[in-house]
């Protein structure tokens, strides 16, 4: 039986939260992993808005994700005992108030816009950004959490996702080893 520590990945969409938290669990052998990308509720959910002028749903709001399940789900894991770490990444992460009150290390991966839509385009999605969905959604959403990130919270630390992969690994990594 371990006593779980959680550590959250935030951040900018294509920021390196998923490959970081892949890394770092590959890395630490007794932990896992949860995102939020596995959260998101179904097309013909009430929960998603749909953009007419974008033919597309807004999958960049909180809205979009089952926060509860993911949140019941994380207690059920932590409640085990059968790790030692928990990863999770989550691009709206800090949102929920009841998981971030759980979080033993708190991690904020941004991008500037342009590095931030050279990594969106060259990734493959299972439905395709619409023309102007980025302008419209995926980069407003994102300043908006960073900035109620930045005022709400003094204990995340924030790291430039355009760093190389290994430099955050490493940072993070040793970080998790003074912690356990």
């Amino acid at each position: 039986m371990y006593n779980t520590k959680l550590i959250g990945i935030s951040g900018c969409t294509n920021g390196g939260k998923t490959t970081l938290s892949k890394s770092l669990q590959k890395e630490f052998i007794s932990s896992t992993f949860l995102t939020q990308d596995d959260y998101y509720f179904p097309r013909d959910s009430d929960h998603l808005e749909f953009i007419s002028e974008l033919n597309s749903f807004n999958f960049d709001v909180i809205s979009a994700i089952d926060v509860d399940k993911f949140f019941y789900e994380l207690i059920d894991i932590k409640n085990s005992g059968k790790y030692e770490l928990i990863f999770l990444d989550g691009f709206l992460l800090f949102e929920d108030e009841r998981v971030y009150k759980m979080l033993d290390k708190k991690y904020f991966l941004f991008l500037n816009k342009q590095e931030c839509w050279l990594r969106r385009i060259s990734r493959n999605y299972k439905t395709a950004d619409t023309p102007n969905y980025f302008d419209k959604c995926v980069w407003p959403e994102y300043l908006k959490y960073k900035e109620k990130c930045d005022k709400k919270y003094d204990d995340i630390i924030y790291i430039d996702g355009s760093r190389s992969i290994s430099d955050i690994f490493n940072f993070v990594s040793n970080e998790i080893k003074s912690l356990i």
